[in-house]
């Protein structure tokens, strides 16, 4: 019988990635809404015994309380426990975003992300996966795009379109979060004994401006009119909130995870985007 595994999220996004990167592997995969980590501590843990979990992966903004009481049970039965984070947990004044350095969060979401971490680190067998910017958004319900819708719809809908050449990030989609998590699994029913905080990135960095031209000439190639791109070298971003260069090489060291360019498939993401979201080109050239 092969490995079952709870996955508490409310991202169809995220749970979707996940869905087709097991779909060839033996396990079992168990999605769940976080309203399961209102169960008190009794019925959680018969929960889990009558599931006969595994492993647990938590991909959500929780009470806290409601995940201590997850913690707790994972503690107690030995279960491994995969929490999703991000760069957000440091604060807008820190630089070189490595693994150990201590995050000083300066904003609401923050503290909730890094309170989440060390509700997670309690855990005996507790993981955090940081991620820096997303291609797409976590959630469909929520109003933020992605750098991707963000840059493509500042594209399609202005004449003129800000960037900032210094705010910069590494970038990932979820396909790619979801093969990493695939990977951390995997090394753990091997018996690898790697807890912590890792940190995802692709294998290189870009700055605002260079995605938005990225973008830009992706975008034209389909034969799309789109804005000119008026760029600045202050460090302040305009289409995100923060710089997200996070870096370390916990992932490649402890299980062999290779980081990829952003730019791979960034074309066909480019491709369904616009169709999802119903734009067409203006005329056969773009112009």
């Amino acid at each position: 019988m092969g490995f079952r595994i709870l996955v508490i999220s409310d991202s169809p996004a995220f749970y979707g990635a996940l869905e087709a990167a097991f779909e060839s592997l033996s396990f079992s995969l168990l999605a769940v809404t976080p309203d399961v980590l209102s169960m008190s501590s009794d019925n959680m843990r018969l929960y889990l015994e009558g599931e006969r979990i595994n492993i647990v992966v938590h991909a959500s903004v929780v009470d806290i309380a409601n995940l201590q009481n997850l913690t707790a049970q994972c503690s107690h039965k030995n279960l491994p426990l995969i929490h999703l984070s991000s760069y957000r947990v440091f604060g807008s004044h820190q630089e070189d975003l490595y693994e150990d350095l201590v995050p000083q969060p300066d904003d609401a979401l923050g503290q909730d992300l890094l309170a989440a971490e060390s509700t997670v680190l309690s855990c005996k067998h507790g993981l955090i996966l940081r991620t820096p910017w997303t291609l797409v958004n976590f959630s469909q319900t929520q109003v933020d795009e992605g750098m991707l819708g963000r840059v493509c719809l500042g594209l399609l809908n202005n004449a003129v379109l800000n960037v900032s050449e210094a705010a910069a990030g590494t970038l990932v989609a979820w396909p790619e979060v979801a093969k990493t998590i695939v990977a951390i699994i995997q090394q753990i029913v091997c018996g690898a004994e790697n807890w912590g905080v890792f940190h995802m990135h692709s294998s290189d960095v870009c700055s605002e401006a260079e995605f938005a031209d990225a973008i830009s000439r992706l975008l034209r190639a389909e034969g799309f009119c789109v804005a000119e791109l008026s760029t600045s070298k202050s460090a302040a971003p305009y289409l995100v909130e923060r710089t997200a260069v996070l870096k370390g090489r916990r992932c490649t060291e402890n299980f062999g995870i290779q980081q990829r360019s952003f730019r791979v498939g960034l074309k066909g993401a480019v491709q369904r985007w616009v169709a999802d979201n119903g734009f067409a080109p203006i005329g056969n050239n773009g112009t």
